[in-house]
């Protein structure tokens, strides 16, 4: 697990795996209980490769990341119920559907990041042969 994010209802984990709890099912993105630490079925979203950044703001869980797909039931080899989500997706934790904000990233690396000073999040800029470049997404609005 890359990243983990407690609030008094839920401890939310990303990062690059396919099992937790011994041998539930759950890729890349979960939700616990925070008191038995037990899978929380009710975060039915996940995407299709490693998910190493995670954000929880005004409920909405932003996740970046190596992954092209992602939605309910999402799992690398079963992408049917998977909408295109490049790098970058923001999930509502309570919803089955996957929210509509869609920046298209063209980065992998260091996609969300704060920038000290700023009231938001940004997705970060990565290298290129060419030089450093900005992610192509915009920023996320703080609480």
């Amino acid at each position: 697990m890359y990243r983990i994010i407690a609030t008094t209802t839920h401890i939310y984990t990303c990062g690059g795996y396919r099992k937790v709890n011994g041998n539930k099912t759950s890729y890349n993105v979960s939700a616990f209980d925070p008191n038995t630490g037990s899978l929380q079925n009710s975060l039915t979203q996940q995407d299709d490769g490693d998910t190493p950044a995670c954000m929880l703001r005004a409920g909405v869980l932003y996740v970046g990341g190596h992954f092209n797909v992602a939605g309910p039931g999402c799992t690398p080899g079963h992408l049917a119920p998977c909408s295109t989500r490049h790098h970058v997706a923001e999930f509502d934790p309570t919803a089955t559907t996957p929210r509509p904000w869609h920046p298209d990233a063209h980065s992998v690396h260091r996609l969300l990041v704060h920038h000290s000073g700023t009231p938001s999040a940004r997705p970060g800029e990565h290298s290129t042969p060419q030089g450093r470049r900005p992610a192509a997404a915009g920023a996320i609005p703080a609480p």
